[in-house]
Order: structure tokens, then sequence, then C-alpha cells
């Protein structure tokens, strides 16, 4: 879930109700997105919108938008103004968005734009694919071991979301530095695993991912929670013997992977549970 109801600053929840949820038996994570900025939060200056088209006065960490959600905008991720945005501010007016989670009593976070260190490398190529990964890592790492051991929340949950290939080198192997990666990891979140919304992945679309994932599951210590996303039901027609054959495939082929599986509405919004 968000940190807040509609992800500023003026509708944080607060720590009794994180608890509440909590006491019913939940596990709670917070969506916090590490790779793009998105201009409801509390760290967005609006002033920055009108400034972009000349990239003058705004911050060096700003990237371009990304297309599919024109109000997130890619960041440089590398860069410590903006991870100083993320974590290790604990008190005053630019307290960190981490930290605003952990003072809230949340059991970890849910970590998404991971990816980021492909869109560096491949769409926007200011890295090399070592560079990018080693970058990404080190914020990951960085940030778990804040929470961890700077403010002793030493079972704090980490779970990244999509980049799955960042545990791998240029060959697709493993290598040592995937496994750091996944020795800071409680589990991880892939979404589009068997579908593309309503449309069936390739098959080698799927071996790929779930090799990946085989090695998140069982890579190093193993014994990590995959958490699998896909967006199989078609809200317009609700009550379709399609989306109940999608639905039950989709569960299915996670559970039979020992995935954790979420069969989401197709507008991919998350904004409801059916």
């Amino acid at each position: 879930m968000d940190y807040s109801l509609d992800g500023s600053q003026e509708t944080e929840f607060t720590r009794n109700e994180i608890e509440s949820i909590q006491a019913s038996g939940k596990i709670v994570l917070c969506y916090l997105s590490i790779g793009e900025s998105e201009n409801q939060r509390f760290y967005w200056n609006p002033e920055w919108m009108d400034r972009l088209n000349t990239v003058q006065d705004v911050p060096s960490w700003l990237g371009p938008s990304n297309p599919d959600f024109p109000d997130n905008f890619k960041v440089r991720y590398w860069l410590q103004p903006w991870q100083q945005i993320i974590f290790g501010v604990p008190t005053g007016s630019n307290k960190s968005y981490l930290d605003r989670i952990l003072d809230q009593g949340f059991d970890g976070v849910y970590l998404d734009i991971i990816d980021a260190f492909e869109f560096w490398t491949e769409e926007n190529p200011e890295r090399s694919r070592l560079e990018a990964r080693t970058d990404m890592i080190a914020f990951v790492t960085a940030l778990a071991e804040y929470a961890r051991v700077a403010r002793g929340n030493q079972d704090f949950l980490i779970f990244p979301q999509n980049g799955l290939p960042i545990i791998v080198d240029e060959d697709d192997q493993l290598d040592a530095l995937g496994l750091q990666y996944l020795s800071i990891l409680s589990g991880v979140g892939a979404e589009d695993v068997f579908f593309d919304e309503v449309t069936p992945q390739s098959v080698e679309n799927q071996m790929e991912t779930n090799t990946l994932l085989n090695h998140y599951q069982n890579g190093g210590v193993g014994g990590r929670l995959v958490l699998t996303v896909d967006y199989v039901w078609d809200s317009s027609v609700s009550d379709s013997t399609e989306n109940i054959h999608r639905y039950n495939e989709f569960s299915a082929e996670s559970l039979n992977r020992s995935y954790v599986p979420y069969a989401a509405i197709s507008d991919r919004d998350l904004d409801e549970i059916f």
C-alpha cells in the first residue's frame, strides 16, 4: 500500500492506522519508488515542471518523464541528492521518504522502478550496464542497511519490484554482484509474469522470467518470497468466462512455482480489490 491516502504529505497514514492493519494479522509493505520521482510527493517542487524544457534550475537527478505515466520522471538514482530524499534524514522539514515510512511502523518496503538501471543503460545511456547495476544495488543495499542498522529495524523487509535481470551479468549468469543483491532481499515482486494484461506472455518470455525468479527463490541462501502481479481481469466484462479462465490460470501457474499471486484489474491502477 501507499504511505498516504492520495500520495501526498497531507494524507499520510498514522502509526495507529498501520498498527490496526498489522493487528489483523497482515504484514504491511509500503510502496516506494526509487527509480522515478512522482509529482504528487512531498519532495516535488511544482516549478520544476515549467523549467524541465529548458533544463534550468532543476535538480541534477531529475530526468525525462515516463511516457506511460507522464506525472512520473526518471531519476539519476546514483546521485546523492536523490538518495538523500529517499533515506537518511530522520527529522525536520526535509525528512526523507523512508524515514517517514519507518516512523509509520510499516514492516517493510516494496521498491519500484528497479529497472531504471536498464533505462540509463539502453534508452538514455549515461551509464554502462555494469555501472548501472552496481549503482542500483549499492542504493538498495544502503537503504536496507539504514533501515535495519541505523534505524534499528533489524527485521525490516526489502522487496524490490521488477528489474529482475539486475542479478545477472552480460552473459545472463548470476554473478557475485547479483549474489550481493540477493543477500539483502526479503523477497521480490514481479509483474506480467504469465500475462501482459489480458494477453498471454510468450513461452520464451515466461521461461526467461521464471528462470530469473528461480534465482531469487534459490540463489545464495535462498528462501526469498516471490510476489507476482498480473493484470488479467478486464473489468469491462467482469463476469466473463475469459476473466475467470485467466484468473485461474495465473493463480495456478504461480502457486505451482510457490509464488504468491495477486490477479489485478487490467487498468493497472491497483486502487481496488476484487
